[in-house]
């Protein structure tokens, strides 16, 4: 088990899987955080932006994510124009290892 019970009808994570993430929150328009990160979550923002701002914000997601590592995005939102970030599912987006031929690096799959 990866939570501690025993907050009401909320959970925490065990003090060593906070220990091992990095939370942050930053904004991806003006000057995204440095990762390399593996998984970047952004769900529900694109849908209020120009298209000019969009195209400007998946790029800058892109390169941000290690090869292999995942791009959270909402339901109505697709990464357009960005080569580097193929489908994985409903809402997942993977970047691939554009240097080894689109192969998936350390995605595990």
């Amino acid at each position: 088990m990866h939570h501690d019970a025993g907050f009401g009808s909320r959970y925490r994570l065990q003090r060593a899987l906070r220990a091992a993430v990095r939370w942050r929150c930053g904004d991806a328009l003006a000057a995204p955080e440095p990762g390399p990160w593996d998984l970047v979550l952004c769900r529900n923002v694109a849908i209020y932006l120009q298209p000019e701002s969009a195209a400007v914000l998946w790029p800058s997601l892109a390169t941000v994510l290690r090869p292999g590592g995942a791009l959270v995005l909402g339901k109505a939102e697709r990464p357009t124009g960005v080569a580097d970030l193929v489908n994985e599912g409903p809402c997942v987006f993977r970047r691939v290892d554009a240097a080894r031929g689109g192969t998936r690096n350390g995605a595990g799959r």
